[in-house]
């Protein structure tokens, strides 16, 4: 009997979300920002966002659909060449930087008789098909060290603990 299987691939990320200055100085941003419910707070940052794929696990995850997937040790995915990450920023306004790091990942189902048969289907991913599965952006983790265009030297009084409830709002899909 054939049963539904996930296999996760999964990279590291840096993140840059760009906050408009807007005549306002980069102290009335933040202010204004860190007022926000961290939820809208993170729905105005994702609205300029930039993501980097940094490093790649070359570890497989996988198991059956619902179920926690778990790391496949003697299966490795050595493909990240032919998987590329969107690009959401292109003319960068002047503007408050908030960056940050975090985990990206993509998610493959498959039906197969056994995790073996999964994996192996997994191994036979057409490039266009690991392109074209959507990335998941998670775990964001936000700098407090923030920096402004046309503000050298400012230095904002974050606390990392300012922005976690915000960072953990910044959860996104990527096509």
């Amino acid at each position: 009997m054939k049963r539904l299987y996930l296999v996760s691939i999964s990279f590291q990320v840096d993140v840059t979300y760009l906050i408009p200055l807007r005549g306002t100085t980069p102290d009335g941003v933040v202010n204004e920002l860190l007022a926000l419910d961290p939820k809208l707070a993170a729905k105005r940052l994702k609205k300029r966002a930039d993501y980097f794929a940094t490093g790649m696990d070359r570890c497989l995850c996988a198991g059956l659909k619902g179920e926690i997937l778990k790391e496949v040790p003697e299966r490795s995915f050595d493909r990240a060449n032919e998987i590329s990450m969107p690009r959401g920023l292109h003319a960068w306004p002047r503007a408050v930087h908030v960056n940050g790091h975090g985990l990206a990942s993509k998610t493959f189902e498959f039906k197969a008789a056994s995790l073996k048969d999964a994996l192996d289907q997994f191994d036979l991913v057409a490039p266009v098909d690991l392109e074209y599965a959507p990335w998941s952006i998670w775990g964001i983790g936000l700098d407090p060290d923030l920096s402004a265009d046309g503000h050298p030297g400012w230095t904002p009084e974050v606390e990392e603990s300012d922005l976690d409830d915000i960072g953990y709002a910044l959860e996104t899909t990527l096509r």
